[in-house]
């Protein structure tokens, strides 16, 4: 940092310098390298509160930081005080004006050449960082309401699935029985009514089967009785029986110890992205891969399809890719979405494992 102790006295003279100095809107301070105040321009006065006849020649920088965190700030001011960078820049500094007003500056320093003097510059950017704030605080808000609206409708799934099941499933396997029981009893062979009794056995056996899928796809009971890889493995064989398209998994440990929570979103993000390369990625094989580490759970899903793009991997309207985004912030995850033009789509998902697990 350059300096020149034989310039004792700096003052801003020169006309336009002055006017500059003066008139801009922002808070402008020349000080000595030892932070006394020199100087204030009316923006610093009306800032701080301060006249210009106590600040200049008389106080410090140290008079001016918050009493809050003030031995952190101090530090991180002397820090920024003492750079060899051409404008070293400070954020979050948290200073208080005459009437003990916190507010939040952000400044910046270049030294004055061939003198011991430096000029800081301030803005406030209190009101920004509160909007910043709110932003961060309705984003959070609002993720917390996609979370428990994911929540309520698995649980309402869940319910629908049992009613379905347990209902009319239960209903229709008597009155299948009742069918074979009237079949048994009608003694004409061949006639009309036995005909049309096998019609409606045949009929009923159709609605049974169509039910349990509509109950298994709104809630695979494997998932609930048996875990999430067992779960994750029916996925993939029914997909694969269903689509033609290969499924190799690789999954370590066998067994996962998730909560609740953990346990229907990952599968939830599966079942997203095995419908997502049914319908988009004219792939012929998926590389599914899910391993456990002391923090973590790392899932990578590959299919060797066209590959997406980054117009379709970040565009508004791909709502299969949103709801996978969205299930992997629900658990604090990360998630990178890539593809490659002929090679494939991949998907990689680092999980933190909650303090139970």
């Amino acid at each position: 940092m350059a300096t020149n102790t034989s310039t004792s006295e700096f003052s801003p003279k020169d006309y336009s310098f002055k006017f500059l100095f003066e008139n801009t809107g922002t808070a402008m301070a020349i000080q000595r390298e030892d932070h006394l105040i020199m100087f204030v321009n009316e923006t610093f006065v009306k800032s701080f509160g301060y006249s210009k006849s106590e600040i200049e020649g008389k106080m410090r920088w140290d008079d001016l930081v918050a009493s809050k965190n003030k031995k952190a700030i101090l530090k991180k001011y002397t820090k920024f005080m003492n750079s060899d960078r051409l404008a070293p820049h400070m954020e979050e500094v948290w200073v208080s004006n005459r009437k003990g007003q916190d507010f939040i500056l952000r400044g910046i320093l270049n030294q004055i050449p061939d003198t011991q003097y430096q000029v800081v510059s301030f803005l406030d950017i209190t009101s920004l960082k509160k909007t910043e704030y709110e932003l961060r605080e309705s984003k959070y808000q609002l993720r917390q309401l996609s979370n428990h609206l994911m929540q309520a409708r698995e649980l309402e799934r869940k319910r629908i699935a049992l009613e379905i099941h347990d209902h009319f499933g239960q209903a229709l396997a008597g009155l299948n029985a009742d069918l074979n029981w009237l079949n048994q009893e009608i003694k004409i062979p061949g006639g009309k009514c036995k005909n049309k009794i096998n019609e409606m056995t045949d009929l009923v056996g159709v609605i049974i089967q169509d039910i349990k899928r509509l109950a298994t796809d709104l809630r695979p009971p494997i998932l609930d009785t048996l875990g999430l890889v067992p779960a994750i493995e029916w996925l993939s064989e029914t997909f694969e029986q269903r689509t033609g398209i290969k499924c190799y998994l690789d999954i370590s440990p066998s067994e996962f110890n998730l909560n609740p929570e953990q346990t229907i979103n990952i599968f939830r993000i599966f079942q997203e992205a095995l419908t997502n390369i049914s319908r988009h990625s004219c792939a012929d094989e998926v590389k599914i891969n899910i391993c456990q580490t002391t923090r973590k759970i790392l899932i990578g899903i590959a299919d060797n399809g066209i590959g997406i793009t980054p117009k379709i991997a970040n565009s508004e309207e791909s709502f299969g890719i949103i709801s996978i985004k969205e299930r992997v912030l629900a658990l604090n995850g990360f998630v990178k979405i890539s593809g490659e033009t002929g090679v494939g789509t991949k998907i990689i998902i680092e999980i933190p494992r909650s303090e139970g697990d």
